[in-house]
């Protein structure tokens, strides 16, 4: 666990893939870092970085690429699976301080801790793609130099389509008591995977993706959604970094349109829509997915023509 700031400890964890024995010193390590949704898990992605991990290894049999190493970082934001945190410190989860860690992380962390020709990528899903592109408008012009490119999956704007998209979060957690939403967690949670996830990809992620659901404590579920900001149109429309988005073109939480919208407002941004999938396409279709991520990181970076 890291101490990103006081009183704040969040749950890290990285995996690499190593593509140079020999680091020529030429070379860069891509590190890349992976922000999830409301009230969920670093673990979502654990079948992405499984398919990123093999892709990266075909592409070393039969490219000759610039890069030495990868680094996936991923954490699990405050009261969120591994980085649980007392459910009554409300103000502990607003958006603003969710953002700090995140900035913390990246400041702090990651960027202090890498050599300055080392790339940073940063991939968000969900509410996340609001925090990427928050954090990117607020960093420093160095510091967002380092940052060759955002992927925002899922991701929508609060000006833009999506009725979920909104600031303060569905209307169920400012007008019910806490003893009606705990109740209601297993068919909420329920209905959220039902939305979430295209009826093909059901069977294989029904039981993990609920359990991460039923995990959170609804107190802390109510403080985090009261308290949610997304980002408008405007912030997205000052994100001058390569940006790549990716949607599920069943997307039954926040619509297909929503990503269009969100790739409209950014200055310099690819589209990818994926069939059969919905919010969580990432998990439904990793592979293809993981195949989009590493041709965006290697289309920008480079390839060894040598």
């Amino acid at each position: 666990k890291v101490k990103v700031l006081p009183n704040r400890t969040v749950l890290c964890k990285r995996r690499s893939s190593q593509i140079r024995k020999d680091n020529d010193g030429i070379s860069p390590i891509v590190n890349i870092l992976f922000v999830h949704g409301s009230c969920a898990a670093s673990s979502q992605y654990y079948d992405l970085i499984s398919a990123m991990e093999i892709k990266v290894a075909e592409m070393v049999k039969s490219e000759k690429l610039q890069i030495s190493k990868i680094n996936y970082f991923s954490y699990d934001q405050l009261g969120c699976a591994g980085s649980k945190h007392p459910a009554d410190d409300w103000e502990a989860f607003s958006s603003a301080n969710l953002l700090r860690d995140l900035q913390s992380i990246v400041k702090n962390g990651i960027l202090p801790n890498s050599k300055a020709s080392s790339p940073l990528f940063i991939v968000g899903h969900s509410h996340g793609c609001s925090q990427v592109i928050q954090l990117v408008n607020s960093l420093s012009d160095s510091n967002r130099d380092r940052i060759k490119g955002v992927v925002l999956i899922g991701g929508a704007l609060k000006d833009g389509p999506g009725e979920l998209a909104r600031d303060g979060g569905h209307w169920i957690f400012k007008y019910l008591p806490m003893f009606m939403l705990r109740k209601m967690q297993p068919s909420l949670s329920q209905s959220f995977f039902d939305a979430a996830v295209h009826p093909k990809n059901r069977e294989r992620l029904r039981e993990s993706a609920i359990n991460v659901s039923n995990t959170n404590d609804m107190l802390f579920c109510k403080a985090f959604y009261r308290q949610q900001v997304y980002a408008s149109s405007e912030e997205a429309s000052k994100v001058k970094t390569k940006a790549l988005v990716l949607h599920g073109s069943e997307d039954l939480v926040l619509p297909s349109s929503a990503g269009d919208h969100l790739h409209k407002c950014l200055q310099n941004s690819i589209l990818i829509t994926f069939p059969e999938s919905s919010h969580q396409v990432f998990q439904e279709k990793p592979n293809e997915v993981a195949k989009a991520i590493l041709n965006f990181v290697v289309g920008i970076i480079g390839i060894n023509d040598n």
